[in-house]
């Protein structure tokens, strides 16, 4: 069975002032989803990753802060967590 794991850093791109950009890195199995939701539950922004291991930059500048969800679907697998924006 495939391992999912994701963390999240802000502020890691040299071009970036912290906040503004969220970098998740990520390993997965194959066919992957990652779908970030506010705290009601809508859909704030989803990434289709194209390879197994990797990383996605998401500009956050114009997220307002706050609690925020993510779920990484791969194979029939999940994982969620938390992210929390200030």
């Amino acid at each position: 069975m495939a391992k999912l794991i994701i963390l999240f850093e802000c502020g890691t791109d040299d071009s970036a002032s912290p906040h503004e950009i969220a970098l998740l890195s990520y390993k997965s199995a194959p066919a992957r989803k990652l779908q970030i939701t506010d705290a009601q539950g809508r859909n704030v922004i989803s990434f289709a990753l194209k390879t197994k291991q990797g990383q996605q930059l998401w500009d956050i500048r114009e997220v307002k802060k706050g609690t925020y969800f993510y779920n990484l679907k791969a194979n029939g697998q999940s994982k969620s967590g938390k992210l929390i924006i200030n």
